[in-house]
C-alpha cells in the first residue's frame, strides 16, 4: 500500500468538494477518509465510526451528521455500511489509479487483492460496475450476491460435518473461483515425497578425538631432526607436544582426526614456519647430530685481506730520501 494519497486541488473549487463549503465537519471527514491510515487505492476498506470519531477528535453525533452529508445523492463522496463497517469512496480509484488500467499493469493484480476481502458485498459489485471494464476486471464481475451467499451458507449448514478422523470414500472436488479462474483440488492421500538428494557422507568416518595420554611415535623425533623445513631437537618437539595437546583437548571445531601423527607433523612444520627462532639441529664434521643434540656452530674466521699484497712497494735499489738531506747538501756547496 502506498504511503500517500493524491488529492486534486480542484476538489475545493468544483464538483462535490465545492458543495461542501460551509460544512466543516463534512470537509474534515472527506479528507480523513481519503488520507487515513486504513485507506487503500480503490477506496474500499474496513473502518469503524468510533475510530473515526477518536482520530478526528469530534463526537459520534458530529461524525454521523458529516457522514450523512457525504452520503447524500447530490454529493455522493462516501457510502458506508454500518453493519459491516465498510466504507466505499466511488471516485477514489479514479483519482488514485487513473480512469483506465491495461491488463499488463501490475496494479490490476493489486486491485484484485484489495477486492478479495469484500467478495459478495454490495460495495464490491458497485465497484466492479464502475471500474470492471476500465480496469480489465470483466471476469471478476461474476461475484455472488448477498442473497446467494446467504443461501449457500444456509445450504451448507444443513449438512452434517464430516469427522476429521474419517477418510472420504471417494475423491472430493472443490472448485474455488479466484480472479476468474477455477482451480480443482482432489482430497486424495498423498504419498510421502522421497528425497532425491543423496545423503551427505559423514566426514568423521574413522576419525577420533585426541586421547589424553597420546604420545607421538619415536620416528617423529628422527623425522623432526632430519627434515629440512623442521629440524627441531627433541626438547623443542616435546615443548610443541605440550602445546599440541592443550590445543586439541579443548578444541570444539575440527577436533576429529584420522591420523594424529600426521596432524602433529603438520603442527611441527607450522611451528618452524611461524617461530623461526626455535633451536635448530645441525650436522658437525660430516656427522649428523642426534635428535636431542643442539649444536652451537662457531663463527667462521675472518678471511685475510687479499688486496694487501697488491699495494705498491719502493724499488730495492732506489735511494731513500731523508727529510732535509737536499738542504744540507746545498749548504755544503
Amino acid at each position: 500500500m502506498r504511503s500517500y494519497s493524491a488529492i486534486w486541488p480542484t476538489f475545493w473549487t468544483r464538483g462535490s468538494g465545492k458543495k461542501l463549503r460551509g460544512h466543516t465537519d463534512a470537509q474534515l471527514l472527506a479528507m480523513y477518509l481519503i488520507t487515513c491510515e486504513r485507506r487503500n487505492m480503490i477506496g474500499l476498506y474496513f473502518i469503524g465510526l468510533p475510530t473515526v470519531a477518536h482520530e478526528l477528535g469530534i463526537s459520534m453525533e458530529r461524525v454521523e451528521q458529516a457522514l450523512a452529508k457525504l452520503e447524500s445523492k447530490d454529493i455522493d463522496i462516501a457510502r458506508y455500511d454500518r453493519d459491516a463497517e465498510v466504507v466505499f469512496l466511488p471516485r477514489a480509484a479514479h483519482y488514485q489509479l487513473g480512469p483506465v488500467l491495461k491488463v499488463a499493469d501490475k496494479r490490476v493484480v493489486m486491485v484484485r487483492r484489495e477486492l478479495e476481502p469484500h467478495r459478495g458485498h454490495r460495495f464490491c459489485r458497485e465497484f466492479l460496475a464502475i471500474y470492471g471494464e476500465a480496469y480489465e476486471l470483466v471476469n471478476d464481475a461474476a461475484v455472488p450476491s448477498d442473497d446467494a451467499a446467504e443461501a449457500g451458507r444456509t445450504e451448507g449448514a444443513s449438512k452434517p460435518l464430516a469427522s476429521p478422523f474419517e477418510a472420504p470414500s471417494k475423491p472430493v472436488t472443490v472448485s474455488v473461483a479466484v480472479t476468474g479462474s477455477v482451480f480443482e483440488t482432489h482430497d486424495e492421500p498423498c504419498a510421502p515425497k522421497q528425497s532425491t538428494t543423496k545423503k551427505r557422507r559423514s566426514g568423521r568416518k574413522g576419525a577420533t578425538l585426541l586421547p589424553e595420554d597420546w604420545t607421538p611415535p619415536d620416528s617423529i623425533y628422527d623425522w623432526a631432526a632430519k627434515t629440512g623445513n623442521v629440524r627441531l631437537p627433541r626438547k623443542s618437539v616435546n615443548d610443541q607436544l605440550d602445546r599440541f595437546r592443550d590445543h586439541w583437548l579443548q578444541a570444539v571445531k575440527n577436533n576429529y582426526k584420522r591420523d594424529w601423527a600426521a596432524a602433529f607433523r603438520t603442527w611441527l612444520r607450522n611451528a618452524r614456519k611461524f617461530e623461526p627462532s626455535l633451536p635448530e639441529t645441525r650436522s658437525v664434521q660430516g656427522r649428523p647430530s642426534k635428535p636431542d643434540e643442539h649444536v652451537d656452530v662457531a663463527p667462521m674466521p675472518q678471511m685475510p685481506n687479499l688486496f694487501a699484497s697488491l699495494a705498491p712497494r719502493p724499488a730495492p735499489d732506489a735511494p731513500v730520501s731523508r727529510p732535509g738531506a737536499s738542504d744540507d747538501q746545498g749548504g755544503d756547496q
